[in-house]
């Protein structure tokens, strides 16, 4: 999906669920991340998922061309 292009109806995805799976375990993953940035004393910035389909030419050959955010 380009920038442009309106995301994809989480009803009508037919990755939702991959997607959703995606979401938990990047949540979890973060989750044990701001505890041990914490035992440190320091701050862990959250990441964003994005997820890639499609294919575009890359300087190392094909590559994914477009994305979405979650």
């Amino acid at each position: 999906m380009s920038q442009s292009e309106a995301p994809i109806d989480p009803e009508n995805d037919p990755d939702a669920d991959l997607v959703g799976f995606l979401e938990d375990v990047l949540a979890d993953s973060q989750g044990m991340w701001v505890r041990v940035f914490d035992d440190a004393g320091l701050e862990y910035r959250p990441t964003n998922l994005v997820l890639i389909t499609g294919f575009t030419q890359s300087q190392r050959g094909r590559a994914r061309s477009t994305s979405r955010s979650t």
